[in-house]
């Protein structure tokens, strides 16, 4: 029985072997952040919009959010609604933070980004969209545009990459 279970998890190897090369794509051991400039690259002239300008923050170790469960609550609000009402509108509350143990400020960094750039409406949306489905995970964390004036606007993307070395 434990030969079957074996080679039935054999059989399994080739598709998690390609899974985790995915996952290595999406949050790596190092920055590349060359190669995801270049990525960008390639993004904007698929999406139809021309890079302006580009930002990279340093990088910041990860800090394991606190949970409402543990006991964090948020500043109280003054409210002129009765607290039954204030509670149904407010539904049912956060939801718990997960989080993996082996996940930890020596081993996870976020780097945060700014990315201009310039094009019409439709095709910045575009960018935004490749930049939250491309192959490395890009956190969109803001956004805001101003029209030009001749059918295309300016838009602020901002965000953060990932970078995670588990074997720390």
């Amino acid at each position: 029985a434990t030969i079957s279970a074996l080679d039935a998890e054999q059989r399994k190897l080739p598709s998690l072997k390609k899974e985790y090369a995915l996952l290595q794509k999406s949050v790596p051991e190092t920055a590349n952040t060359s190669e995801f400039i270049t990525d960008l690259d390639a993004l904007a002239v698929a999406a139809g919009v021309q890079i302006l300008g580009f930002t990279v923050a340093e990088p910041s170790a990860y800090t394991v959010p606190i949970s409402a469960s543990a006991g964090a609550t948020a500043p109280a609000e003054e409210s002129t609604e009765s607290s039954d009402s204030a509670a149904a509108a407010a539904g049912p509350g956060p939801a718990p933070v997960v989080t993996n143990p082996l996940i930890t400020q020596d081993n996870f960094v976020i780097i945060g980004m700014a990315i201009d750039v310039g094009g019409t409406y439709e095709a910045v949306l575009a960018f935004v969209e490749g930049l939250q489905s491309g192959e490395r995970l890009f956190l969109v964390s803001g956004f805001k545009s101003t029209a030009v004036g001749d059918g295309t606007v300016r838009a602020n993307v901002s965000g953060v990459i990932y970078v995670v070395d588990v074997a720390r």
